[in-house]
């Protein structure tokens, strides 16, 4: 949906059913370094939170 729309934000959740928040990023990021992204969960793991301040 993402390269179809080309949004200028993205808002999404860290699970999903078919591709996890995380590994949607690191899709995004491959081609848009810039675009912003807001990342909900409730997930309260360091290493998922690390992860996605990185990305």
């Amino acid at each position: 949906m993402y390269h179809l729309h080309h949004p200028d934000l993205i808002v999404t959740d860290l699970m999903m059913p078919m591709m996890d928040g995380i590994a949607m990023l690191h899709e995004i990021r491959k081609s848009n370094q810039k675009i912003p992204v807001i990342l909900m969960t409730a997930s309260l793991e360091h290493v998922h939170l690390v992860e996605a301040i990185n990305l």
